[in-house]
Order: structure tokens, then C-alpha cells, then sequence
């Protein structure tokens, strides 16, 4: 690969200010912007103090113009893929990385990854699994920016958080490009934090679960019903394959499919509007157009009944199980969408359209940049 080529460290961050604080000075400081090596940090309309920090604390790195600052006004909600997609446009660098906010790159990572790109010039690299890294290092990935755009970037039917990173790795190899990992555990050092998604915010989206069992974990199978605020409503049985009759646990064969504890019988979850009847909720289901009163027999307890069965359901008020739900309901969608395009080997995803928005290079209001 020509020496002259740039990668572009692509950092990405909404309302995470006090992680930024804690990184960007460091990461600056260990891969210094130049000719061959630039800092994009993308403020995906933080609504914190994000922009004057930035503006206050490095007026001589955005000078030197290695060293930029883009905002977007147009997001309300933090979306994984279109960020990053939108990040890895504004590059100016032949190779991309993504960097999460929360990311200590480590001293030299610029070079190691030039470094390996001169070597093996068609290929993508991350951190390889396993190793100690933290798990904010998941979502680092260097590519160079043809192949991001020939796969047409991270999936944007992927919303919120979980999962684009691996169907991108995924398909970037489908598309015959080689995967390197980075083993250097000096590199790529996360922050331990809790955070790694807004629970308020999934919560936010839940008007009431409900479930057919109460002891979770001794169960190979139970119901579960989502109503969300929307109006919408999630109907499936979930299976813990960690559990067979008599409570045994069991850990399944290898195979290529990935190993995962709890999921959806059938990969799919039934799916309606729902509306209060006059004894509970109505459940009217998208297909066929059927209703299933939801009738409350007291307090606690609700019926679905379907045809001449009846089930009890309990409502879930558990704020540690809610969490655990909604945050399965959220990773659960991408973990499909991930594991379809693997098994269909799909390459490009997004029909030529992904990070779209309109941003602002270096806090010029009066200077619109419009990607498309």
C-alpha cells in the first residue's frame, strides 16, 4: 500500500461527554493527526456540552486540520449503523476505523494498522475475540473506505444497538475480503462502564409484558406478550436452550450457527396492534386480522384466550426482568437481521442509500454540508 495513504479514526458520540473527557486528550496525544493520520469526531446532536468542550479544549488539533469536529443536527435517538455509516463518509482517509468513545486507542495503533493494510492490502481488521480487550472494543473496525462502500456500510434496519458490527464483518468477508485480527492487547482498551445502552429509553418504548411463568430460569419454554406505547404488540414463545425437562442444563453442540441461551421459537415473533377492551386489552393480530381478548381476572393475572384455550399471564413489575426483556427484544431484531444476511451471504444491505444527514464541519453554522 503507498505510504502517503490516510486512515481516518472515525469517534462517534451522543450525550457521553464524561467519556469523551476521559479519551479524546489520550488518543490524540498517542496517534498524533498528520499527513497520514486523521481524527474525525462525529457529535451525533449531543445534547450535553459535548460541542463547547470540544471548541474550548482544542483549537490548535483542529487548526492543524487533521483534527476535525462534524456535527449533525438532524438525529433524536442514537442509531448505531447510520452513524457510523455517516462517519465513514466524511472520511477523507483510504482506510476507516470506528472508535468508540468510550476507546483508549493505545500508543502506535495508527501505524500497526497502516502497517498491516501495506501487508495485506485487502482486508479488514478488529480485535480478535477473545483476547482481553474490553467490550467496548467489539465495535472497532478498520476498513479500507472502497470496500465500506462496496458492502454499502452497517445495516440500517439496525436500530438502536447489538449486532451491526458483526453482520458488517460478516459481510465484508462474503464479499471475499480478508479478515485480520489486531492481537496486541496494548490496543483498543475500553472503558468498564454499564452504560452500553439507554434501559430508560428502552423502557420508555413498553406499556406492559406479560408472562406465562414466573420462575424464568428453571423453564425450557415460556410465553411472553409485549405491549408497547406505540400501540403495537410482540406475542412469542421463548426458549432457554440452557434448560431441557427437569430443569437438566445442557449446552448444545457446536455447530456454525452461533450458540445463543434465549430465542424466539421460529425466529419470529407474532406481531399486531393492541387496544383496552372492556375487560383488559384486545390484541388484534396484522395476519391474519384476528382479535384475542386479553380479559383481567384480577389484579395480577390476564387471560389470553385463543380459540378454547386459555393461558394465564402474569404481569411482569420486576424492574431487573423488564430490563433484561426489553433489552432482549431490542438485541433480538438485529440478531436476525444478522444471521439472515449470513446465511444468505448478502454483501451490499442498504439499496445504495445509508448515512444520509446534514452536518457541520468545525461549529460553522452558516456552512451546511449535505451526505448523501
Amino acid at each position: 500500500m503507498d505510504p502517503s495513504y490516510k486512515i481516518t479514526f472515525c469517534i462517534i458520540c451522543m450525550n457521553r461527554l464524561g467519556h469523551l473527557q476521559q479519551t479524546l486528550q489520550r488518543n490524540l496525544a498517542d496517534n498524533p493527526p498528520n499527513e497520514n493520520v486523521e481524527l474525525l469526531l462525529l457529535n451525533y446532536n449531543s445534547k450535553d456540552a459535548m460541542e463547547p468542550w470540544v471548541r474550548e479544549n482544542f483549537q490548535r488539533e483542529l487548526a492543524g486540520g487533521h483534527f476535525v469536529h462534524f456535527k449533525t443536527p438532524d438525529p433524536a435517538v442514537f442509531d448505531h449503523s447510520h452513524s457510523k455509516n455517516l462517519a465513514f463518509k466524511l472520511a477523507r482517509g483510504e482506510i476507516v476505523c470506528n472508535i468508540n468513545a468510550d476507546v483508549f486507542m493505545g500508543p502506535g495503533l495508527a501505524s500497526h494498522v497502516l502497517e498491516a493494510f501495506a501487508r495485506h492490502p485487502e482486508s479488514f481488521l478488529h480485535p480478535q475475540p477473545g483476547l482481553r480487550f474490553g467490550a467496548g472494543a467489539a465495535g472497532i473496525i478498520c476498513v479500507r473506505k472502497s470496500d465500506f462502500l462496496k458492502v454499502e456500510g452497517f445495516d440500517e434496519r439496525m436500530k438502536i444497538y447489538g449486532w451491526e458490527d458483526v453482520d458488517f464483518q460478516n459481510r465484508l468477508a462474503h464479499a471475499g475480503i480478508q479478515r485480520l485480527h489486531i492481537t496486541d492487547e496494548r490496543f483498543c482498551n475500553a472503558m468498564d462502564h454499564p452504560d452500553k445502552y439507554d434501559s430508560r429509553m428502552l423502557g420508555a418504548r413498553i406499556h406492559a409484558v406479560y408472562l406465562d411463568r414466573v420462575l424464568l430460569a428453571h423453564v425450557h419454554r415460556f410465553t411472553v406478550l409485549m405491549l408497547f406505547s406505540d400501540g403495537s404488540y410482540k406475542l412469542g414463545q421463548m426458549i432457554n436452550h440452557a434448560v431441557r425437562g427437569g430443569g437438566i442444563p445442557v449446552i448444545p453442540a457446536g455447530g456454525p450457527r452461533p450458540y445463543f441461551q434465549y430465542e424466539i421459537e421460529g425466529e419470529a415473533w407474532q406481531t399486531g396492534r393492541w387496544t383496552h377492551g372492556p375487560n383488559g386489552y384486545r390484541l388484534i393480530r396484522a395476519v391474519p386480522v384476528e382479535e384475542l381478548p386479553l380479559l383481567e381476572k384480577n389484579t395480577e393475572m390476564y387471560i389470553l384466550q385463543e380459540g378454547n384455550a386459555e393461558t394465564p399471564f402474569w404481569r411482569v413489575r420486576n424492574r431487573h426482568v423488564l430490563d433484561w426483556l426489553a433489552y432482549f427484544e431490542m438485541d433480538y431484531k438485529n440478531r436476525v437481521l444478522m444471521l439472515t444476511n449470513d446465511r444468505d451471504k448478502k454483501t451490499a444491505i442498504n439499496n445504495g442509500i445509508f448515512g444520509q444527514a446534514t452536518v457541520y464541519r468545525n461549529f460553522d453554522p452558516k456552512m451546511p454540508v449535505r451526505v448523501e
